[in-house]
């Protein structure tokens, strides 16, 4: 059996987001429809919805990291990788382990906070009462797949400096 790749997992993040997008925008639609024309909204309709957009935005991190399609400000790192490469893979590593370590700090109190939820038996406020655990158990795997990817990028910029310095 072959070893799952990172980038299959990050796949099918994406592929789980595009899903709850489009049943988030089903129920949207059905709730919209049933309060204008026939005086009844969806029941619970915020409520799953909160939990739904909250879930589909972090889950596919990792891919959008692993494609580079995040928004960010490239005006320095452009200039640099065009006159000092160098620099740029080590700005670019520096860049990636301050982004590790803040997410394994958000990582641990997702972590922290999910277990929480599953002691207390948490649910959402509202006329339906909806379990949060589940949501939050996606977003600490959403983390945990950003966290290994950004360690794969920063093992990448470490090989890039070295075989550029070893020249």
């Amino acid at each position: 059996m072959k070893k799952m790749k990172l980038t299959t997992i990050e796949d099918w993040t994406i592929d789980i987001s595009a899903s709850l997008i489009f049943i988030l925008m089903v129920l949207t639609v059905i709730d919209v429809m049933g309060r204008y024309f026939f005086n009844h909204p969806l029941k619970g309709n915020v409520e799953i919805s909160r939990l739904l957009l909250m879930v589909s935005m972090l889950l596919p991190i990792a891919y959008i990291q692993r494609r580079s399609e995040h928004i960010g400000v490239d005006i320095l790192t452009d200039w640099l990788k065009r006159y000092n490469l160098l620099t740029y893979n080590s700005v670019k590593f520096s860049g990636l382990i301050l982004s590790e370590m803040a997410f394994v700090v958000v990582l641990i109190y997702c972590v922290i906070d999910l277990k929480m939820s599953v002691m207390i038996r948490e649910t959402t406020e509202g006329p339906l009462y909806v379990i949060v655990w589940p949501a939050k158990a996606l977003l600490c795997i959403g983390l945990l797949f950003i966290n290994v990817r950004l360690l794969a990028q920063a093992f990448e910029a470490i090989k890039s400096i070295s075989s550029r310095s070893n020249r």
